[in-house]
């Protein structure tokens, strides 16, 4: 158990500890810890090496080997998951039908099915981005930044009053702004 640092306390240990002394109780569970994170012991005290070691060690042991299943295997641990054809959930989906009664086609529950669509989702976003971009850059820019609206050419007003906001927004005034309504704003900003 060199590299296997945690273990579970169980319930029932507490039980097994509760007909003891207070003093003995402290060191068989000082030993219990000790075998949990190192498989040894550090007492001399032969009934509580057996207590700990016929009581304790094979849960312990048992946890220890599922845990190692699960490294060799490439897994954290938990349930494997379900397999669902994302392909017919989106069929189904643009047919008009429920996520009640998709998720109840597969044998899932809904939770799961929402899961599924988040995931197929942020995976399809993420093909979407071209991977030498951070996200930083991936991010929208603002289209109205290069617009000089001191100059006089030929845009509708809307589009000048969105770059004149844009503008004064990149000067710093968004905190002069902030906190106003539209009304208040339009003024501010000169319309």
């Amino acid at each position: 158990m060199d590299d296997y640092s945690n273990f579970v306390f169980y319930g029932s240990w507490k039980t097994l500890l509760d007909g003891f002394a207070k003093e003995q109780a402290k060191e068989i569970l000082w030993q219990i810890v000790n075998y949990g994170v190192g498989n040894s012991f550090d007492t001399d005290d032969k009934m509580i090496v057996a207590i700990v070691q016929g009581a304790i060690a094979p849960t312990i042991n048992a946890a220890h080997d599922r845990y190692l299943q699960s490294v060799i295997n490439g897994k954290k641990g938990g349930r494997p998951k379900k397999e669902i054809d994302m392909k017919e959930v989106n069929e189904m989906l643009n047919k008009g039908i429920s996520k009640k009664s998709i998720a109840a086609t597969f044998n899932i529950s809904t939770d799961t099915l929402d899961r599924r669509l988040k995931e197929m989702e942020q995976n399809s976003f993420a093909e979407e981005i071209p991977q030498n971009r951070t996200a930083k850059t991936a991010n929208a820019q603002n289209p109205y930044k290069d617009i000089d609206i001191d100059k006089d050419i030929d845009i509708d007003n809307d589009t000048c009053d969105l770059a004149r906001f844009a503008r004064n927004e990149r000067k710093g005034n968004e905190k002069k702004l902030h906190g106003m309504d539209i009304a208040e704003i339009a003024r501010e900003l000169g319309f």
